[in-house]
């Protein structure tokens, strides 16, 4: 297919899908006068994938935007989302061998937890019961640092679950993910259910940073706006909406926002202005400062018994803005 043919069949898509249907006339508008102006003209095939994905995010400020290049040829597909077996396996596998997102989870000196997440992998690939394990791990601390820095985004059904240890058994609604497509939202709750304790009365900080991505951004602005968790660190990405993605030939795909997600107090959600911390400090530096305010929370709570106080003044006496877990 030509390029100016790729870039009619891309436009067309975005001009079908694209969840905010009032952008796509400028969108459409200035991917062509690029493309007249010689954008895309000395390209390779890798390449011209990469410049028309940066040109879309830029036109429609939205990071969801991807044009993806497959050298191997691919089969058509009947859905856009479909997968085959194989790449279903292999996801699965990359899935269990990054522990489902969870890299660490440890309890820290003067019993702060710490979890860290790396990627909200899909419930049915096996999150759920590694997300279980981590907060029956956790339950017994005394506050809970959740580091989502870098945190690619994922499932929000993963999130949804992550959230859900942080309220009691009265499920919370947390968004609507609306599409343009009539009757189709759906919402998500916090679950009335789980196979574990539950984080309630106790501090939990939330650690984020500019490359904290998507579903990442969703559990953080929903502890957020809740006044569930204090966020420290660095004003997150802006990317909430959710994509899909669709074939146009045997090697292209093009990756599209088709649904944005709606909260229920704010009204709105976090795309392209990001997550705010409400405590703000420098990515290598905010688990230190979460850690510090956490610890002095505790020392200075009345009901410690000796033992515990002691622990939490040793613990700051040998803090250091280098302290990592």
């Amino acid at each position: 297919m030509r390029t100016s043919e790729l870039v009619a069949c891309f436009l067309d898509r975005v001009d079908a899908h694209y969840v905010i249907s009032e952008r796509t006339a400028v969108i459409r508008e200035r991917i062509e006068e690029k493309h007249a102006a010689g954008a895309y003209a000395s390209f390779g095939h890798q390449a011209f994938a990469e410049s028309m994905t940066a040109d879309l995010r830029e036109c429609a400020d939205d990071l969801h935007f991807k044009v993806v290049y497959k050298e191997e040829p691919q089969l058509a597909r009947a859905t856009a989302t479909e997968e085959t077996p194989e790449e279903i396996a292999e996801f699965r596998r990359i899935a269990r061998f990054n522990n489902y997102g969870c890299s660490a989870v440890k309890r820290l000196a003067g019993n702060v937890g710490y979890w860290k997440i790396g990627e909200f992998y899909d419930l049915i690939d096996g999150s759920g019961p590694t997300f279980v394990a981590a907060m029956a791990m956790l339950s017994n601390t005394d506050a809970v640092l959740v580091d989502l820095r870098n945190n690619t985004g994922g499932d929000p059904a993963a999130v949804a679950l992550a959230c859900s240890f942080f309220f009691d058994v009265e499920p919370v609604h947390l968004n609507t993910i609306e599409s343009r497509s009539a009757g189709s939202a759906r919402q998500w709750w916090t679950l009335p259910h789980l196979e574990c304790d539950r984080y309630l009365d106790k501090e939990a900080y939330v650690l984020i940073n500019e490359r904290t991505f998507s579903a990442a951004e969703d559990f953080a602005y929903n502890l957020q706006a809740l006044g569930r968790a204090t966020l420290v660190g660095q004003n997150t990405a802006g990317a909430a909406h959710v994509r899909e993605q669709f074939q146009v030939d045997a090697h292209y795909f093009i990756n599209i926002p088709t649904q944005r997600p709606v909260n229920p107090k704010t009204k709105t959600n976090w795309e392209g202005r990001g997550v705010a911390p409400d405590v703000e400090a420098a990515s290598e530096a905010s688990f230190a400062v979460a850690y510090r305010m956490a610890l002095r929370s505790l020392a200075d709570k009345n009901d410690a018994t000796s033992a515990e106080k002691q622990e939490i003044r040793q613990a700051l006496r040998e803090f250091t803005d280098e302290t990592e877990p």
